[in-house]
């Protein structure tokens, strides 16, 4: 890649990186924030939905953190086409932004179950 696209794409946003896949070149930060975004909004949509339908206990909950988990690692390998080795491995990608993608989905999940439910 010469330096002109490599200076480019230090101006890129992240949804156009992640609109880019593998042609983009992540920072590590800037593909920290992109999984802790994804991983947030996976959450807020699976805690609504298991709210709605209403699915409880702990299957609930090791269901939202199985989707979850699968959602990142194909997020960060296949869509944004990473090498999570680069990165400092699949645990270190995986782990990021997991507490608070638990919290978000918890209290998406009470709420909605809360508001419908009762």
């Amino acid at each position: 890649m010469s330096t002109s696209q490599s200076k480019n794409q230090q101006d890129l946003s992240a949804w156009e990186k992640i609109r880019l896949g593998d042609l983009a070149t992540w920072k590590e930060d800037e593909l920290k924030t992109a999984i802790h975004w994804f991983r947030q909004a996976v959450s807020l949509v699976l805690g609504i939905v298991w709210g709605l339908i209403p699915f409880t206990g702990l299957n609930a909950f090791l269901t939202q953190l199985a989707l979850n988990s699968i959602g990142t690692v194909v997020f960060y390998s296949s869509v944004i086409g990473v090498d999570p080795d680069e990165y400092g491995g699949h645990a270190v990608l995986w782990q990021e932004a997991l507490g608070p993608a638990i919290s978000m989905f918890m209290l998406a999940w009470v709420v909605t179950y809360s508001l419908v439910q009762f």
